[in-house]
């Protein structure tokens, strides 16, 4: 056979030479089956569920953890004032009187401490995806 002559698609049959409707014209475009249609909304409808159970184990999830980062914050802070705190009193008139000058920068770099260090470390924690309240603890 003749190279141009041979085509796989029928181009040059002259069975396929029907005319064929203009685009939008045409009676089953961009019609569905109601089967179809069923079966799109109940796909939509389960990602839809879907979607909102990863969303509420996501909150529970970072719930559970703010509530751990709650109770070790406390556990901390009452730990510090039991330990930390009656030694540090004793040198504390001391430093205070020392650095009169410089009392306003000390309340200004405690503040951006303790604000920055511990919303920074709350941070990490919900970032790294732990799951259970011992994963919080352990972090």
């Amino acid at each position: 056979m003749h190279l141009l002559g041979s085509s796989a698609d029928g181009a040059n049959d002259t069975d396929s030479d029907s005319i064929l409707p203009l685009y939008g014209e045409s009676d089953d475009e961009g019609e569905m089956s109601d089967s179809l249609m069923r079966e799109i909304d109940d796909e939509q409808k389960e990602t839809a569920v879907r979607t909102a159970k990863m969303a509420s184990a996501e909150a529970r999830r970072v719930e559970m953890v703010r509530e751990v980062i709650h109770e070790m914050v406390g556990q901390y802070a009452t730990d510090w004032h039991e330990r930390v705190q009656p030694k540090l009193e004793a040198s504390a008139f001391y430093l205070w009187g020392r650095y009169i000058g410089r009392r306003d920068t000390l309340k200004q770099r405690l503040s951006d401490l303790s604000n920055r260090r511990l919303l920074r470390t709350q941070q990490s924690v919900l970032d790294s995806g732990v799951s259970t309240r011992q994963q919080a603890k352990a972090l």
